[in-house]
């Protein structure tokens, strides 16, 4: 099956990623970081709600793969993603040219917190000014770097109004904080969130889940104002005020672990077996009912 990609024949190229993935790494017990199957699916749905001009910006390129899914999957859009390890982002470019798809695909190399400061001025008209504008986001980085990312995305003001940001593993390993700001913290006034539960790819029994937010037209009213959310039985209520600011320590517990059980997947000759990967997403998802964060039934 891997012998099966050809050149300028991207869905062919996915097709023999996909193949890896599940027909060596899967019965070693080993987990490959790419949205496949189910969540490949569910990230392209989601993504079509975008608003219809603008670009899909991938924070988190890693070889190229959901780069060239989303390529397909929106035709006439342009992927500008990103990648911190040049290693990762020069084998990115070279599937990317190899599926046919350069034109269409911008893999820049640098660290988020830099790059999203400058990527603007890579983008200009030629009267001046940006042309770049974000339609959609997807984000499938560090899981503790979504929060600062999207803020720093925000700050750009690149993100069109109506625009969907698709985050990955944010249950596992996890990313706790940029849930509580999408529901209860500051995001929650300018994002309408939810989290769909979805199993990983090649990862048989163990739960994910994608987050999911849209930018809205206008922040929501302030809680207690004519026309506010009075906050749901069993939904968290947003903060406001210096109370947006204060995340419960929970929250930092909870990124702590997620910290370590990515550490240790990520280390030199660490591995994560698929019954820890499952046993951590069910402690994850319990802690985060407890903060009413929790799929839609």
């Amino acid at each position: 099956a891997r012998a099966g990609a050809r050149p300028g024949a991207p869905a062919s190229v996915c097709a023999a990623v996909e193949a890896f993935a599940g027909e060596v790494l899967s019965p070693a017990r080993q987990w490959f970081k790419i949205v496949g199957g189910a969540k490949a699916e569910l990230i392209a749905e989601a993504l079509r709600d975008a608003p219809p001009e603008g670009v899909i910006l991938e924070i988190g390129t890693y070889l190229g793969y959901s780069a060239l899914r989303l390529a397909m999957a929106h035709p006439d859009r342009r992927i500008v993603s990103l990648e911190v390890d040049p290693t990762h982002a020069l084998t990115a470019q070279y599937l990317v040219a190899f599926a046919g798809l350069a034109h269409r695909i911008d893999i820049w190399s640098g660290h988020s917190q830099d790059l999203l400061r400058t990527l603007p001025a890579h983008y200009r008209r030629p009267g001046g000014g940006s042309a770049l504008a974000v339609a959609g986001v997807f984000m499938d980085q560090c899981g503790s770097r979504f929060w600062a990312d999207l803020e720093a995305i925000r700050a750009t003001g690149l993100l069109l109004p109506g625009a969907v940001v698709v985050a990955d593993n944010v249950l596992k390993p996890g990313a706790p904080l940029f849930l509580w700001q999408l529901f209860a913290g500051r995001g929650a006034r300018d994002f309408e969130a939810d989290v769909l539960s979805v199993e990983e790819f090649a990862m048989p029994g163990v739960e994910d889940w994608l987050g999911v937010a849209r930018l809205r037209q206008r922040p929501a009213p302030a809680e207690g104002s004519a026309g506010a959310p009075g906050g749901e039985e069993g939904q968290p209520v947003a903060a406001e005020g210096a109370e947006a600011d204060t995340v419960p320590e929970v929250v930092h517990d909870l990124e702590w672990v997620a910290r370590c059980c990515r550490d240790r997947a990520e280390s030199a000759g660490g591995s994560v077996s698929f019954e820890a990967w499952a046993a951590h997403s069910a402690k994850m998802r319990a802690r985060l009912a407890e903060l009413g964060i929790a799929p839609a039934a």
